[in-house]
């Protein structure tokens, strides 16, 4: 499909870039060829109208532009694959962070279930003591009341 795109912004910046150019008469003498798939050819009926050739048609003309038109439309191309490679790389970014979160809630979440066992043994130790202490007592009052 890319080159869809580059041969129907090819057609689209000729159309309306045409009477630009022709300030540039010695650019004008020099021509690029390029192939336009179907695909392209179907697109731009769709955009500007009919053609008079059938849309049935299997046809991958050659097309000549001028090279300043062809250079034009390469740094749009350019521009269009830049933009989406910086928009992947928002998108990349964007998941790398999520990732990093749900990565750091599950480590939260892991150490807090190790924390819980440790809290369980400090308050089974409490009572233990506590108990402990009781019995302590206990038996210093039956010492005492034996004495």
């Amino acid at each position: 499909k890319d080159n869809d795109e580059e041969e129907e912004e090819e057609e689209s910046s000729s159309s309306s870039g045409s009477s630009n150019s022709s300030g540039e008469s010695q650019n004008e003498d020099k021509s690029v060829e390029l192939i336009l798939n179907n695909d392209l050819i179907l697109q731009l009926q769709q955009t500007f109208g009919n053609c008079s050739l059938p849309g049935g048609m299997n046809l991958s003309p050659v097309v000549k532009l001028p090279v300043s038109l062809a250079r034009q439309l390469y740094g749009y191309i350019m521009d269009s694959i830049q933009s989406n490679i910086d928009e992947q790389q928002i998108v990349i970014e964007k998941m790398i962070a999520q990732d990093e979160e749900v990565a750091k809630l599950l480590q939260d979440q892991e150490e807090n279930s190790l924390r819980m066992p440790q809290l369980q043994e400090i308050m089974d130790m409490e009572i233990a003591l506590a108990v402990h202490k009781a019995d302590q007592e206990e038996l210093q009052e039956k010492n005492r009341d034996t004495l």
